[in-house]
Order: structure tokens, then C-alpha cells, then sequence
């Protein structure tokens, strides 16, 4: 018996550490190594990336009145974090991996060297500082109404090395611009004989030491040693000022003129909520009128600003509102992902694609009519003996499928713990289910179908969809099995025995 696993080329090895997802905070050196490593650049991804380095290039040479605000969307799973997060990696200088600023290992991942020249042209023009916000998992712990603005500001006093409390982190920008910080650090380890550095984010400490300090540092500004409090207190922000002040904040730490703000998630995170979506607004107008051209957001989401796109179905009205203040789009398609997948992990060897390549002369023309999707308008469904080979134990139809299945449970759980699209492919061709050995160990003619990937899914859709107070299920699964109650591997077929 011939094995699946035998097929593929043993240079990718299916059982290789492939990322669950892509993370702005993955930071290290060799996590990010790994990670650019695997990075598959498709020639749709090269087309869009290579608009938006010349509308940033158009926006940073005309200076103010540019529009600077980029909507990155596609299906959970196609790639949009990876996109946005390798592109702010390689404007900021900082980021070395083996020695080599993060935009050479960027560049290696590119097809045409137009791209590559005018990624470096770019880069090297207009350095600029970036600030990274990754608003599934930086959320402010118990404030999860608080708009996209008010988030991003603490990620900035983050960036800049400020304390998280407000009120701290005003006294340590006042003793910075007053040439008075050094002597505010020595004062601290006089009285506790520990770096400042270690305690700013330190509520008990901060409460003790610190209205001492100020008295001595500013007696006329504290009259005793009890008057500083960093206590919060109500106070009225305006939206252009506090969007200076990060402008401001930024250019003091990173010493930059040119800033791009990148925030993942930012569609799932607003949704349909129109105080976010104002605030969001807002945000970007006000980047635009104060960063003069220098200043961009880039944000990515799920759905796209159009409404005659057909895969916007899960747009809101609301949404639809920011289309003026995020003119530039970047839009990641489902065959991306695809063509990431066989380049990352289902590449087949040369006797392997022998062999697939006569199985489907043989049994193709059945294996297309038996497959064929009924009224299922968005999913393309026809495939030829080139993309049978390159998918195979799946079937191209199934990428769009499972894009829409994430994407559903994303919008459900925020993505929190949910896989990308090609680490469900590998768990399925991996790992064990239901008692079953793992795909890549059965016959070669075995095929997927929509309940293989239903089956893994299985967990993350309970997890979405829990049990109800009685302990039984409320109402039907958002992708119900086979109505006959056909078991787990019932459905598995062979192009040899269509149905």
C-alpha cells in the first residue's frame, strides 16, 4: 500500500513546526527568522504590495494632503497579519535578523526585483518609526468598549518606554523635556535602591515612593510630600490633541520623523459599533491632517469597504462609512492561500506528481462531475489535472470553504486560539481523529471532503458555540454534519469509488 505521505516532497516535511498564527508581538530573533523563512510571497501579494510602496512613496514626497490610511482585509487565515507585520519589520531599521536588517530577508522573499528595489528605495528614504497594535490580544484589561484611539495611546507610551499609568507616565514626559529624568532615576534609587525601570508599571510602589520624589523635584508644583496622586481623574480629551501627542511621543523616543501606525484586527474589532467606527474615523482623519504625509495607519480586517464585493456579505453599514478615510486597500484573496499552502506544505515530489498526475488522467473526468458543487456561487469548484496535483489530498474548493468556516468562528471568538488555514491543513494530515490515523497515512486516492474539514474544526466550533444551562446543544451547529448521520470517515472518498 502506498502511503499519502509518500507523495510529498520530503524537503518541505509536513511534520515541520508551522506557526498557529502570526503575531506582531513574536519578537525574537529566531522566531522571526523561522517566520520570514516560511513566508510564501504569491504574485498577487507582490502586486499589492508593490501598489501600496508607491502610493506611500507618492504620499511621503507630496507631504501633506496625501491620503494615508490602508485597509488590509481577506478571509482569517489568508495572510493579512504576515503582510502588514513583515512590512513594518522592514521600514523599521532596528530589526536585524542574522545580522542583516529585517528588509534583505523580506526582500529574498520577493519575485521581481522592481519590488525589491523599490521596497529598499522606500525604506531607506523615509526611515520611519512603526508601532505595532494587535487588537485581539492587546486589548485594556477590563475596558473592552475603549475605542481604537484610546488602545493605541497606551501601546505608544508602551513603545516609548512610559509607564501605563496616565498620571506617571505625564510626570516622566515633563522630567524628559526638562533634562530632569536622569536626576528623577537617582533620586528613586536613593529611596529604594532599585531602577525605576523596573517599578514604572508598579501601582503599589508608585503610590509610595513617587509623591515624595515630586515634592523634591517640584515643591512648587506638589506643596507636600502626599500631593502627587496617580489617581485617575476625569479628563476631557480632544481628538487632534491626544493624536499629537502619540505623533509627539513617537518622534521623541524613536528620534523619526516618518511614523506608521499598524493595527491587526482593527474591523473585527470596531464591527458594527458606531462610537468605535467614529472614533476610528476620527484617528485616521487627524493622522492625515496632522502627520502632514508622514504619518500612515495601516489596519487590517476581515471585511472589506465595498459593498458590490461579494464576499463583503458580513459588512455593516457602519463599516462601510470608513471607506473615505481608508482609501488605500490591499486586498488578499482566497487563491493566496492556496498557492501558500502547496508552496509551504502540500508540494509533491517528482514521482509523487507522476503518480498523481495519472490517477487523475485516469479518474479526473469522473472526480470533477462527482465533485461538483451544487448553487454554491462563491466557491470555485472546477479544477484541472495541474491543481489536483498541486492540492491533493484537497480539492481547491475547500480553501474557500474553510476561509468562510474561520472567518464565521472569528467573528464569533475574535480569533482568540482559532488556527490559520494552512496549520488545519497540516493538523489534518498530522494528527489523529476520532480513532482514525492521520490522513497522511492512508492509501493514495483517498480524498478530503467538507466533513474532513468539519472534523477538525469540531473543537474550535464547540468552543464557539458552547453547550446551553441543560447541558444539551441550543439550536443547530453553523455547519451541521451530513444530515444521514454518516460517521466521521464515511464520507472520505476515493477517485477511484466516486459517488
Amino acid at each position: 500500500m502506498t502511503q499519502i505521505r509518500s507523495l510529498f516532497d520530503p524537503d518541505k516535511g509536513i511534520h515541520r513546526s508551522i506557526e498557529k498564527v502570526i503575531s506582531y508581538q513574536t519578537s525574537q530573533e529566531e522566531r522571526l527568522k523561522a517566520e520570514i523563512r516560511e513566508y510564501i510571497v504569491t504574485d498577487n501579494i507582490e502586486l499589492q504590495l508593490e501598489r501600496l510602496l508607491e502610493n506611500i512613496q507618492a504620499a511621503m514626497e507630496a507631504g501633506g494632503g496625501h491620503e494615508v490610511g490602508v485597509w488590509v482585509s481577506g478571509f482569517y487565515g489568508s495572510g493579512k497579519s504576515s503582510f502588514t507585520k513583515y512590512l513594518g519589520l522592514a521600514f523599521d531599521q532596528r530589526v536585524q535578523v542574522d545580522g542583516q536588517p529585517f528588509l534583505r530577508h523580506l526582500q529574498d522573499r520577493l519575485l521581481k526585483p522592481t519590488t525589491k528595489a523599490l521596497l529598499s528605495a522606500v525604506a531607506a528614504r523615509f526611515p520611519a518609526a512603526v508601532v505595532m497594535l494587535d487588537l485581539a490580544s492587546e486589548q485594556i484589561a477590563g475596558a473592552t468598549l475603549a475605542e481604537v484611539s484610546t488602545v493605541l495611546y497606551y501601546k505608544v507610551l508602551q513603545y516609548a518606554g512610559y509607564s501605563r499609568n496616565l498620571k506617571v507616565a505625564a510626570l516622566e514626559r515633563k522630567l524628559k523635556k526638562e533634562g530632569r529624568f536622569t536626576e528623577f532615576e537617582a533620586l528613586f534609587h536613593q529611596e529604594t535602591g532599585e531602577a525605576w525601570a523596573d517599578y514604572r508599571n508598579d501601582e503599589l510602589v508608585a503610590d509610595s515612593v513617587l509623591p515624595g520624589i515630586a515634592h523634591l523635584l517640584y515643591p512648587a508644583l506638589f506643596r507636600n510630600d502626599q500631593a502627587f496622586t496617580t489617581a485617575s481623574s476625569d479628563v476631557i480629551y480632544l481628538m487632534d490633541d491626544r493624536v499629537q501627542e502619540m505623533i509627539d511621543i513617537v518622534r521623541e523616543a524613536s528620534g523619526k520623523e516618518y511614523i506608521v501606525f499598524v493595527i491587526d484586527e482593527i474591523g473585527q474589532y470596531v464591527g458594527s459599533y458606531q462610537t468605535k467606527i467614529l472614533d476610528l474615523q476620527g484617528l485616521a482623519e487627524n493622522l492625515k491632517n496632522l502627520g502632514e504625509g508622514k504619518v500612515w495607519i495601516i489596519g487590517t480586517a476581515q471585511q472589506t469597504l465595498t459593498e458590490d464585493d461579494p464576499r463583503a456579505t458580513i459588512n455593516s453599514p457602519e463599516l462601510f462609512k470608513l471607506k473615505d478615510r481608508f482609501p488605500i486597500t490591499v486586498e488578499l484573496e482566497s487563491s493566496d492561500i492556496k498557492e501558500i499552502c502547496y508552496r509551504r506544505l502540500l508540494g509533491k515530489s517528482s514521482t509523487g506528481g507522476a503518480t498523481l498526475g495519472a490517477l487523475f488522467d485516469r479518474l479526473g473526468q469522473a472526480l470533477r462531475h462527482n465533485t461538483r458543487l451544487v448553487d454554491a456561487r462563491y466557491y470555485d469548484a472546477s479544477f484541472d489535472r495541474e491543481s489536483f496535483v498541486n492540492l491533493y489530498p484537497f480539492l481547491p474548493a475547500h480553501f474557500e470553504i474553510l476561509l468562510h468556516l474561520l472567518g464565521a468562528l472569528a467573528k464569533s471568538t475574535g480569533g482568540i486560539g482559532l488556527r490559520s488555514a494552512i496549520k488545519v491543513i497540516q493538523d489534518i494530515l498530522i494528527e489523529d481523529s476520532g480513532g482514525q490515523p492521520p490522513i497522511a497515512d492512508h492509501e493514495v486516492g483517498w480524498l478530503a471532503t467538507t466533513v474532513t474539514l468539519y472534523d477538525s474544526l469540531d473543537r474550535d466550533i464547540r468552543r464557539a458555540f458552547p453547550l446551553g444551562a441543560s447541558g444539551g446543544r441550543q439550536g443547530l451547529h453553523p455547519f451541521p454534519r451530513r444530515p444521514d448521520g454518516a460517521g466521521r470517515r464515511q464520507d472520505h472518498r476515493r477517485p477511484s469509488d466516486p459517488r
